[in-house]
């Protein structure tokens, strides 16, 4: 977990996920500022029974995309980490 939180703080791409062949590369259109320009992306295919974990570009957030029970709750999610991590939740309006 140290080497994803100092990749993701150093603006990388950290992506895992519970199951294998979950992520692959194809050309998108962007949206927004990059309106209409063309470029590789990764993109996540969610199967059943399947997570995916991302940490934030700041290196200090969790993004949790999940249909896995275990993954369901914050309070679940927050029980699956190590004692020296203390979880903050942030709501989004």
């Amino acid at each position: 977990m140290p080497f994803g939180i100092t990749l993701g703080s150093g603006n990388d791409l950290v992506l895992w996920s519970t199951n294998k062949h979950v992520f692959r590369l194809e050309q998108r259109e962007w949206k927004g500022n990059s309106e209409g320009k063309s470029a590789e992306a990764v993109v996540v295919k969610l199967k059943a029974n399947t997570s995916v974990f991302w940490i934030g570009y700041d290196g200090d957030n969790i993004a949790v995309i999940s249909n896995q029970s275990n993954f369901s709750t914050y309070e679940k999610i927050i029980r699956t980490f190590p004692d020296f991590v203390v979880p903050k939740l942030c709501e989004y309006e």
